[in-house]
């Protein structure tokens, strides 16, 4: 009884493997265009230029601080 229930499982994922594989890839594209970041999303990923001019701003900002001053009297 066991061995007949071992074998139509068997039978049955292997027949059913070709379709579910199309259907999860189907649902993946699906969910790939559904999972698209607007344009003006605050999520960007910024080029080496603009990591450059943000790490300029942040180390200007820096030195004006008053932990920027500090630092530097103390150099």
């Amino acid at each position: 009884m066991f061995a007949a229930v071992g074998t139509s499982v068997d039978f049955a994922i292997l027949k059913l493997k070709p379709a579910w594989k199309t259907y999860s890839e189907s649902i993946s594209q699906k969910s790939n265009e559904w999972l698209k970041l607007p344009e003006w999303s605050p999520i960007q990923v910024l080029d080496e230029e603009a990591l450059a001019a943000k790490k300029a701003r942040e180390q200007k900002l820096y030195g004006q601080s008053s932990l920027g001053s500090l630092n530097s009297k103390e150099s």
